[in-house]
């Protein structure tokens, strides 16, 4: 058993960040705003950091998992990416014209 710290990113445990459908429900990191230091007491298996249980008064046990962190992605890939998306947007819109044009 630990404590953890909400705060408007998520539920901060051990330098990981957490989350579960409770906490957005009852917009837990919105209210962090004013209160920084809002605490939770946590259950958590130090061999599997994906998730904690979440210890609240009015539910009992709620299980949070860890979100993901996202790397930066290269400019030019992300460039690419949109360029292709934008190429297949418009074939289809293409083909939907034609399809139009002799009633499929």
């Amino acid at each position: 058993m630990d404590t953890a710290t909400i705060t408007t990113e998520g539920i901060l445990y051990n330098g990981m960040i957490y989350t579960c459908p409770l906490a957005i429900k009852e917009q837990w990191f919105f209210h962090s705003v004013d209160n920084d230091a809002r605490r939770i007491s946590v259950c958590f298996d130090p061999k599997d950091p994906n998730f904690l249980l979440l210890l609240v008064d009015h539910v009992g046990m709620v299980p949070a998992y860890k979100i993901v962190d996202s790397k930066p992605l290269n400019p030019d890939v992300l460039e690419a990416y949109h360029s292709a998306i934008n190429i297949l947007k418009s074939k289809w819109k293409l083909k939907r014209r034609k399809n139009k044009k002799h009633g499929v």
